[in-house]
């Protein structure tokens, strides 16, 4: 990107975390391979192909933002963590102390855990390769996955009544009936700048919250008009609102907003504006949750799993947050996604781990290549 005149051009698809190295590369990850470009400062343009360079570089966990475990010293030292982009995160039950189970099924990979009503389902997304992504199903009593989108989609919502699944696809939001009965459909009015996905159904299925960098949205299957989808920008200080969650009767909402200090977790009223938007801790709050019997608010609160018991009549009270356990263990969602779940009776909750935390035995020594730049001319002349 030139900055003056602004001027973008695309180097390479599907490439993340790139680096300019001074030997006269531009390194970037696939995957979980390195790969190495010439290219010219001055003309800012790539003098011939890819080429791989350190296979085996640790991927983010969690997080889809391409970020990679690697840097590179002005001196032209390499350090990096090994591993696959493949075998890192798996899902797991844990109850309120903590103590947690892998279920019983091979589950790389999968991310945003939702699910249905009756607690028989488990909706994902699955990473396919470095940048597609596809709705997956896991039947708890089978333990067998099942894959719902083969078009591409992540953070998927179930229907209040569980026969279908929102999810998004770019920068719009489907819907695809969770029996595999059907096809996909667009929701009309969705297709906004920023989408970030589907935040919360109502109970009763007349509001689905989801969010963009303009602010909170609501879509309604029955309203004759879609065209002005947003009710409510980001609060004065606030940037972006990161995730939404209904009160079980829909009269409330918890939501998190991104602010200079941090996320921040607030209680209003639905729909906005009858009514103060009240902030319910002062701790960094994020991905918050709030319970099928509407007694509790579950909040990733600087890494520990907090829990406020609150009611919502006359007006809304609520408790001081009580720390459950240390979520170290938890992959980081993005915003707009949540990587954990509660189930019905609030007793246990569902997450996504990396494996380390489950046997102990990933790597996770720093490899450190000196004069790694004189490497690169070598191999990427």
């Amino acid at each position: 990107l030139r900055l003056d005149p602004a001027e973008r051009n695309i180097l390479r698809t599907g490439a993340a975390d790139p680096r300019y190295l001074s030997s006269g590369h531009i390194v970037y990850v696939f995957e979980s391979t390195l790969f190495a470009l010439p290219f010219d400062l001055d003309s800012l343009e790539v003098r011939g192909g890819p080429v791989p360079v350190v296979p085996d570089v640790r991927r983010a966990v969690g997080a889809d933002i391409g970020i990679a475990q690697y840097a590179v010293s002005d001196s032209g030292t390499l350090v990096y963590v090994k591993g696959s982009a493949n075998d890192q995160v798996s899902l797991a039950l844990a109850d309120r102390s903590g103590k947690f189970k892998p279920l019983p099924a091979p589950n790389d990979n999968v991310y945003h855990p939702r699910f249905n009503h009756d607690e028989s389902r488990i909706a994902v997304y699955r990473l396919d390769g470095a940048t597609t992504s596809n709705v997956w199903i896991y039947e708890v009593a089978q333990s067998q996955w099942r894959q719902l989108t083969f078009n591409g989609g992540d953070r998927p919502l179930w229907t209040p009544n569980s026969r279908a699944i929102t999810y998004r696809v770019g920068t719009s939001l489907w819907q695809i009936p969770s029996d595999f009965s059907g096809a996909a459909a667009q929701l009309p009015g969705t297709d906004v700048t920023g989408n970030m996905g589907p935040f919360d159904w109502s109970s009763d299925g007349e509001v689905l919250l989801y969010g963009s960098t303009e602010g909170l949205r609501a879509f309604r299957p029955k309203a004759a008009d879609v065209k002005d989808t947003l009710v409510m920008k980001p609060p004065e200080g606030a940037t972006l609102i990161t995730r939404a969650s209904f009160s079980p009767d829909a009269r409330w909402m918890v939501y998190t907003v991104a602010t200079a200090q941090g996320s921040l977790a607030y209680v209003s009223p639905f729909p906005t504006g009858v009514g103060g938007h009240r902030k319910i801790m002062n701790e960094i709050a994020a991905s918050p949750i709030w319970s099928r019997d509407g007694r509790e608010i579950f909040v990733n609160a600087t890494g520990t799993l907090q829990v406020l018991g609150i009611k919502t009549q006359p007006a809304p009270d609520w408790t001081n947050p009580i720390s459950l356990f240390a979520m170290q263990g938890l992959v980081a969602p993005g915003a707009g996604s949540t990587n954990w779940d509660i189930t019905r009776d609030a007793k246990q909750i569902l997450m996504i781990v990396p494996k380390i935390a489950q046997t102990g035995t990933a790597n996770q020594e720093l490899q450190v290549v000196l004069n790694w730049s004189e490497e690169v001319r070598r191999l990427v002349p």
